[in-house]
């Protein structure tokens, strides 16, 4: 008896591969962005439907996919979103271990006669 593959575990399957090769690099370089300050990144090497929906799920932002054309990756939104608690703010500083000098006003200077 022959058996024929399922469209479906074909379909499957050639997810599951473009997840495998897509991802790694686009962690790569959303990390390079990210080290940089950056909020976005362009992507050059174009990405599938099924990465598109990964990386929304993941909070991300994607446009310009279809067409495989200057692909935008952002966490632009969730930039602003964390801008906006103070709270959240003050938890980054912490981590930095930054602090807030107090500046002493010096008294004017008597002149002498």
């Amino acid at each position: 008896m022959i058996e024929i593959i399922d469209s479906r575990e074909a379909a499957r399957e050639a997810i599951k591969v473009r997840l495998e090769k897509e991802i790694p690099p686009i962690n790569k370089a959303i990390q390079q962005g990210k080290s940089e300050g950056k909020i976005w990144i362009n992507y050059e090497d174009g990405i599938s439907e099924p990465t598109v929906k990964i990386l929304n799920k993941a909070g991300y932002e994607v446009s310009g996919w279809i067409n495989n054309e200057n692909v935008q990756i952002s966490w632009s939104h969730a930039y602003e979103e964390l801008c906006k608690k103070t709270n959240e703010l003050e938890k980054i500083a912490k981590e930095l271990d930054i602090k807030i000098a107090e500046v002493q006003q010096q008294q004017p200077r008597k002149r002498e006669k």
